[in-house]
């Protein structure tokens, strides 16, 4: 039990803890002692989800993804505007497909990017039905939708340097482990351009405040600094 959460007039201090009133012994542990409790007999820093209760991850990966999974913000309905239809060349089109077509912009939103082929569960069915990610977003390109992919974008960002300057704060040993999302998210243009680059097949720059605080971030878990 968390010190601070029980009654202490029913017990009595006793060794290095306390007697309840049915007589059984109990230790109480701060949350900071609890941490390194867990951390000494596990071997494995754990990650405080709420007072009195942390999470031990199997693999560094499982545990970066978590963390990393913590601090997206995924943008509600209400913070999006209502999306224009596409011209009158490409309308016929999206009309026929749009349930596929609005799955794959949802995914693109999620992401702050579009999303690789191993992210849309669906992309078999696009290629086939549309022609791949990049015939998908020369549809869906209107003016209001690459704001609002401009705005997920820039959610993403902060919501990965969060990440980023938690694993340095907190001097996560597993932030040198990596996932393909990260990596991708990192590597990733702002959405805007990389939609459009990715219409026209041009290669995208990575963001460069980005890869700084992710190789620091790194580098600091490898030094223990």
């Amino acid at each position: 039990m968390l010190q601070g959460q029980g009654r202490y007039e029913q017990v009595t201090p006793h060794g290095d803890g306390v007697l309840t009133a049915r007589e059984t012994f109990q230790n109480y542990y701060t949350q900071g002692e609890f941490r390194d409790l867990l951390e000494k007999t596990l071997k494995h820093q754990p990650v405080a989800v709420r007072p009195g209760c942390f999470f031990v991850f199997k693999t560094d990966a499982d545990e970066q993804a978590f963390l990393e999974n913590r601090q997206h913000h995924r943008l509600e309905a209400h913070e999006l505007m209502k999306w224009s239809l596409p011209s009158d060349k490409e309308e016929r089109i999206y009309e026929r497909n749009k349930g596929l077509l609005d799955l794959f912009w949802d995914q693109c939103l999620e992401l702050g990017r579009p999303p690789a082929p191993d992210e849309f569960a669906q992309i078999d069915e696009l290629r086939e039905t549309i022609g791949g990610p990049r015939r998908a977003l020369t549809i869906l390109s209107t003016k209001d939708r690459l704001e609002a992919l401009q705005r997920a974008a820039e959610a993403r960002r902060e919501d990965l340097l969060v990440y980023f300057g938690l694993n340095e704060f907190e001097r996560r040993r597993s932030a040198t482990a990596s996932t393909k999302r990260i990596d991708r998210a990192v590597n990733t243009s702002s959405v805007a351009r990389t939609s459009l680059r990715l219409a026209t097949a041009a290669p995208a720059r990575p963001i460069s405040p980005l890869v700084s605080v992710w190789r620091l971030a790194r580098r600091a878990s490898r030094w223990g600094s």
